[in-house]
């Protein structure tokens, strides 16, 4: 990075939504600002909390209202909202000159609206995920189409982040792309404030009982595999009277629901919503569990060793066993499999003394997932 021209960092994000790119955004811009960095928001669509952006971050609406309302038509949302905001962002990008482009969405459009606005700025594309196994499982379209438009999108940016070194790998080796131009980044998930959130009361009374509380947090679909962790689940309460509590929602809800039913755990499971502060119930079970079939780097495990609970996850591409040290700060089972899941379960509730000391390996390794450190990491990337 030279000392010449603005110091300031755009992040292009079309659709800026209540999440997991809501929150990078919003803990990797704090640091970037007390260090003095100017720092822009690009959106078209907002249903997130702009509110809770850091003082000093300019929330700019780069959308084309005619543009987006053309686009709905034809194309999915995420779609429409980067053919909607190609005219501002290229205006945006010639009147305010910012040192680097973040993209975090929509990446064609970002890397396409740079070319045409002749942007000295470094243009850094994200993925947040293991491509060839998330594209392997999509079924619409447009992931399908994934391999092509990334190749080429990838190519034409000045560098792309992946934000575990697994899926570094899997992004160089998949998309053929050379090792230099890919940097694998950890999120910025971890910091006091995810501390200061889970002293809430969960006000569950389950977390009052002396039975064991398992918790999971996150979307239910398909790539998370909530299916799963109710099957294993039952054969945990085989053995004993633990319960599970679910945090979140998503298509897979009714169904979620239904084999609950069928399995006769109705009386053993909540699923108690979406909620904007999950911290509560991490930290008050005695255990957490991901059961993902894929990642990129799951925020979730990071944040219940940061609360102090205990964890076991699917040994899925990628982030859980880099997260976990190999299993020495936490448990890891094969993918889609029940029965391994449920044994471990049973391990960490049955033997608290090793999970307690796995999660204190685990714990001691959390400032790689801090926001000074990601934000610094960015911020290295920009010529």
């Amino acid at each position: 990075m030279t000392d010449e021209g603005p110091r300031r960092v755009a992040f292009y994000l079309p659709s800026f939504e209540r999440g997991g790119v809501e929150r990078f955004v919003i803990n990797v811009t704090r640091p970037m600002v007390a260090d003095g960095f100017a720092v822009d928001l690009l959106t078209v669509r907002c249903s997130g909390t702009v509110d809770q952006l850091p003082d000093g971050v300019r929330h700019l609406d780069v959308g084309s209202p005619l543009l987006l309302e053309i686009a709905d038509r034809v194309f999915p949302s995420h779609v429409a909202a980067g053919i909607a905001s190609l005219p501002g962002y290229v205006e945006y990008l010639r009147s305010n000159r910012p040192m680097m482009v973040l993209s975090l969405q929509v990446n064609p459009f970002a890397v396409a609206g740079a070319r045409v606005a002749h942007t000295d700025a470094t243009v850094v594309v994200r993925e947040s995920n293991t491509p060839s196994v998330a594209t392997a499982s999509a079924t619409h379209l447009t992931g399908r189409l994934a391999p092509l438009a990334k190749r080429i999108t990838y190519s034409l940016a000045d560098h792309v982040t992946a934000n575990s070194e697994g899926a570094r790998d899997d992004v160089v080796s998949w998309l053929d792309l050379p090792d230099s131009k890919v940097t694998a980044i950890y999120n910025p998930t971890y910091s006091q404030r995810i501390v200061e959130l889970a002293d809430e009361s969960p006000n569950h009374p389950w977390f009052d009982e002396r039975d064991p509380v398992i918790v999971s947090v996150g979307r239910f679909s398909d790539q998370k595999d909530f299916e799963t962790l109710v099957r294993a689940f039952g054969t945990v309460r085989e053995r004993t009277d633990a319960k599970l509590v679910l945090v979140g929602d998503g298509p897979n809800r009714e169904r979620l629901e239904r084999l609950t039913d069928s399995l006769g755990l109705a009386d053993a499971v909540d699923f108690v919503g979406y909620r904007d502060n999950p911290y509560p119930y991490m930290a008050a079970g005695d255990l957490f569990v991901l059961s993902s079939h894929y990642e990129g780097l799951p925020n979730v495990l990071i944040e219940a060793i940061g609360v102090g609970t205990p964890t076991v996850a699917t040994d899925c591409p990628s982030g859980p066993r880099e997260i976990l040290l190999d299993g020495d700060g936490g448990y890891l089972v094969p993918v889609d499999n029940p029965d391994a899941l449920a044994d471990a379960m049973t391990t960490a509730i049955a033997e608290p003394e090793d999970a307690a000391e796995r999660l204190e390996r685990a714990r001691e390794a959390l400032d790689r997932f801090t926001p000074p450190r990601a934000a610094k990491a960015y911020l290295d990337l920009a010529r």
